[in-house]
């Protein structure tokens, strides 16, 4: 019934307004052209995906940010495109374009794949940029093992643990490649300040995006209902577990927010006591990132 999936109020989360990005103003205009030109016609931003990017990353380098703009636009459209995909071998072509940064294609998404892919690591260094690669290769993968999750259930039908879910949902929010993105308009490359393999880090760089991904089960899931998708949410997920209603779900995905961001910022404070500035800018701007996020997606007109 849409009507119970959809009676819920999101109690207990205190959204803070964040800022855009006052050293690009001119983000939506540059994107909307750029995917026109793409496109062959008009295209306009109507789901406020520019915004993603205007609200979490503050970079006054206008090349780098029209690049990290551009590559996350394509990402929300490339996610939309891979939902009408159900063919695991049509999948796997996508996934070696991403791979090598190549598409012989010429429909407006290959297009769009390899200038953004060439775009974006114009800015990363040899060690980032395979981290972007295996970030959306491993988030490409999750449609594959959701399609063959679906043809194969487990022991629990085709209703997965939230360990299954969880560990499925934070490759599939490529929250990894959000973060990637705050690297570069931070201005810190773990790699280059010997903390590539912190576990310090990588905890805080998690906490942040579980955050992220949460965020999206919340404020997604009526748009996920309406399109006939909200099975593949957390809300739905605790709803047919524990027996309960959407209000019930949603309130203890909020109270699960409210733990992960005190957890996320005890990890930055214990960061911030190496006393290193260029990571002191990273976790700051990654704690930026958390909260625009939040505040993106409880006003972007997609989610409506």
């Amino acid at each position: 019934d849409h009507d119970q999936l959809l009676n819920y109020t999101i109690w207990g989360l205190c959204v803070e307004p964040t800022e855009h990005n006052r050293a690009n103003p001119d983000a939506v205009a540059i994107v909307e052209r750029e995917m026109s030109d793409i496109y062959g016609k008009e295209w306009r931003d109507s789901g406020n995906l520019s915004y993603y990017q205007t609200l979490m990353h503050r970079t006054d380098n206008h090349e780098l940010f029209s690049a990290i703009n551009f590559c996350g636009v394509f990402i929300i459209l490339f996610d939309d495109y891979l939902d009408n995909i159900f063919d695991i071998d049509e999948i796997r072509q996508w996934q070696h374009k991403y791979r090598t940064g190549q598409s012989d294609g010429q429909t407006p998404m290959d297009r769009m794949l390899v200038k953004a892919i060439a775009r974006l690591n114009h800015w990363l260094s040899i060690e980032q940029m395979r981290r972007h690669a295996n970030y959306v290769c491993d988030f490409i993968e999750t449609y594959i093992t959701l399609m063959q999750f679906k043809l194969s259930p487990n022991e629990h039908g085709d209703i997965m643990s939230y360990e299954e879910f969880l560990a499925l949902r934070q490759a599939d929010s490529l929250y990894n490649l959000l973060f990637l993105f705050t690297e570069l308009s931070s201005g810190f490359d773990p790699h280059q300040h010997g903390m590539g393999d912190s576990e310090l880090l990588e905890a805080f760089t998690v906490a942040c995006g579980k955050h992220c991904t949460l965020t999206n089960e919340l404020y997604s899931f009526r748009k996920e209902v309406r399109a006939g998708a909200g099975d593949y949410n957390y809300m739905y997920l605790i709803m047919c577990r524990e027996g309960c209603t959407a209000q019930v779900a949603a309130n203890r995905i909020v109270m699960e927010l409210h733990d992960i961001w005190a957890l996320g910022v005890n990890y930055g404070a214990q960061l911030k006591a190496l006393a290193n500035p260029a990571l002191d800018q990273y976790v700051s701007e990654a704690l930026h990132t958390v909260k625009g996020h939040l505040y993106w997606a409880s006003i972007c007109r997609r989610y409506k």
